[in-house]
């Protein structure tokens, strides 16, 4: 297992949005997202897709920790702007299950302002 996540770590789409994979255990993950003129909006804020695809890869890398899994639903609240050089996700668990997990991700910014929070559900293609 460790093998597949040190790939995923490595992908082209983690890489080519600047994203850094902090920790990850069977029980949070924490991915942090270097803010660069391509990840801003017209507005020199962090784009929200740039901060979704932030929680999607965060959350997604935990439930990958128990099996192939996919992202089948997400909800996300945009709470305040996305500045400054770095946004930090977490994601944990609030239910893990055999075919589908639930993951909840926070997205902080350098200041500790609160960004977004997300509810992801991941089904497991293989176990």
């Amino acid at each position: 297992m460790k093998e597949k996540l040190e790939e995923v770590f490595n992908s082209g789409y983690i890489k080519n949005n600047n994203y850094r994979v902090i920790s990850v255990d069977e029980n949070s993950c924490v991915v942090e997202g270097l803010l660069t003129d391509t990840s801003l909006n017209p507005f020199g804020i962090a784009h929200g897709g740039y901060t979704f695809g932030l929680i999607d890869t965060t959350a997604g890398i935990l439930a990958n920790v128990f099996g192939n899994a996919v992202t089948t639903n997400a909800s996300i609240n945009y709470l305040s702007k996305g500045k400054g050089n770095k946004l930090t996700a977490k994601a944990t668990f609030l239910k893990r299950g055999i075919s589908l997990s639930t993951c909840e991700c926070t997205v902080y910014d350098e200041e500790k302002r609160l960004v977004a929070k997300a509810v992801l559900e991941y089904y497991y293609i293989t176990n």
